[in-house]
């Protein structure tokens, strides 16, 4: 029986059209594979990549020290360098108007104030500047995630693409070998009749 099926099977194109469309749903099933890959190939390229977009959030969240002087204040309040470069310079002050005989005059009052600033001024645009070196690493990891999530999908797209086309190839193979396997059968017919 075995052999008669098999004859059956090819003349009719049922054996092609089983082997089209299972080579399209393997192909199909091949692509599913590939697109889970991708997708979990992204999702660990981002993790990677999260804990420098943190550092770029942490800069986010400093953002208004680069304008409001209440948090160019509050940093100056509680930095131990700015506390310690205007405690030196105040003194050298107080000493030079000590032995100047003029401590409690207008220009040594004067001096002790321009300490504040004198001190205060680079320490702010360091910090400034590091704030918009964060922002801008950030702004970089950012960007790179983004091309990482554009690049799995467009992957990903194609890939879906491949795999409904590999589908549809099956589907179309299968047509084929059963519109084969109809016109075997009519030249069988018309040969059985022809005689």
């Amino acid at each position: 029986m075995g052999f008669v099926s098999n004859l059956v099977g090819t003349i009719t194109g049922s054996d092609a059209a089983d082997a089209a469309q299972s080579a399209g749903e393997t192909q199909y099933q091949g692509t599913l594979a590939q697109i889970e890959e991708a997708k979990r190939a992204s999702a660990e390229g981002q993790k990677f990549l999260s804990p420098y977009g943190d550092v770029g959030k942490g800069a986010l969240d400093k953002l208004s020290f680069l304008t409001d002087p209440g948090a160019q204040f509050s940093y100056l309040k509680n930095n131990p360098l700015f506390k310690m470069a205007l405690e030196n310079a105040n003194q050298t002050t107080l000493r030079q108007g000590a032995a100047g005989g003029r401590l409690s005059a207008g220009d040594t009052l004067q001096q002790l104030s321009s300490n504040v600033l004198l001190q205060a001024e680079p320490l702010i645009q360091q910090q400034k500047g590091s704030i918009l070196d964060l922002l801008g690493f950030g702004g970089n990891i950012a960007q790179t995630q983004a091309n990482t999530a554009i690049g799995a999908g467009s992957q990903i797209a194609d890939l879906i693409g491949s795999g409904a086309a590999a589908r549809a190839a099956g589907e179309i193979g299968a047509a084929n070998a059963r519109q084969q396997g109809v016109t075997n059968i009519l030249r069988i017919g018309g040969i059985a009749a022809g005689m």
